[in-house]
């Protein structure tokens, strides 16, 4: 994991090996706010990896995210970014999400 922190601002960087048991990726804000976050799926062997926003991810629902497919949210964009905690599972063992959190 990559950690770049100024005085205002903390960019992450970092993978995670994601199962088939709902792990969280991303915990809730608590003195700082989500201004980008980028989660690619770059599993190699077909998993298939499902996102959720403030509760367990189910597989196959809320984000589907295929091999090579992401999810990006980016106040820079005029969106607001979600501020709960962030979970993942795999349709199989050994799915890799790549991520990017900026909180400021």
């Amino acid at each position: 994991m990559t950690l770049y922190k100024s005085e205002k601002m903390t960019n992450t960087n970092k993978q995670e090996t994601i199962g088939t048991d709902s792990v969280t990726i991303s915990l809730q804000p608590t003195n700082e706010n989500r201004t980008l976050i980028s989660i690619e799926n770059v599993s190699t062997a077909g998993q298939v990896i499902s996102i959720a926003f403030g509760d367990s991810a189910v597989s196959g629902s809320g984000r589907v995210l295929y091999p090579g497919g992401f999810h990006s949210e980016s106040t820079d964009s005029g969106f607001e970014c979600s501020q709960e905690k962030i979970t993942a599972i795999s349709s199989a063992i050994g799915g890799l999400l790549a991520i990017h959190e900026r909180r400021e």
